[in-house]
């Protein structure tokens, strides 16, 4: 006689022996208690991160057994990452047994291109330009590069003001917050538990 539940709890059956014997058939009352398949969970202590672009934060992932010990390994991925970040988790697996495991999660985030550098090529085209100028004859020429020299004059005047926090400042890009969800999985068992990053 095997005892096979399909779910848990208490529970219980009859026995029911058919023979020629008195008082047949012969009856017994069983009771069995079935419990929870052994499983995990998982969750973050860290709070949430602000970090510039082209930081990194880090979080701890920590694997709890549930309904006694979880023998078996248990791999993460992240999801939901800013545009070019990578994330990485050391170690890659754990193995809780019958206590919590941990994870250090990793989150590399690219740098953008600052807004100084987007000026610096803006300023490329009208320099080239005047460039060409020297190579015009005559009086043409002269009149040409006076109307140069007063443009490029005005355009490092701007640039000057912006370096020093002048009038003309570019205003710095947004804060964005990101909630990345951490997927733990064993078999086909998956759990799940978001953390959330700050870029500036």
């Amino acid at each position: 006689m095997t005892f096979v539940p399909v779910g848990a709890g208490s529970l219980t059956a009859t026995l029911s022996v058919a023979d020629n014997a008195t008082g047949g058939p012969q009856t017994a009352t069983l009771n069995g208690t079935a419990t929870p398949a052994p499983t995990f969970t998982i969750s973050s202590p860290t709070g949430p991160q602000t970090i510039a672009a082209g930081g990194s934060a880090t979080y701890t992932i920590t694997v709890t057994p549930q309904n006694g010990s979880f023998n078996n390994a248990v791999t993460f991925v992240a999801s939901g990452l800013p545009a070019g970040a990578t994330a990485t988790f050391q170690p890659t697996s754990v193995t809780p047994g019958g206590s919590a495991a941990s994870s250090t999660l990793t989150i590399q985030t690219g740098t953008v291109q600052t807004a100084a550098a987007k000026v610096g090529w803006g300023l490329a085209a009208p320099a080239l330009a005047a460039l060409g100028l020297f190579f015009l004859p005559g009086k043409r020429r002269r009149r040409w590069i006076t109307m140069a020299v007063l443009l490029l004059t005005s355009f490092g005047a701007v640039t000057a003001m912006t370096g020093c926090g002048g009038g003309f400042a570019i205003p710095k890009a947004p804060l964005q917050t990101y909630t990345v969800t951490v997927t733990a999985t064993s078999g086909a068992i998956q759990q799940t538990t978001t953390v959330t990053l700050t870029v500036q």
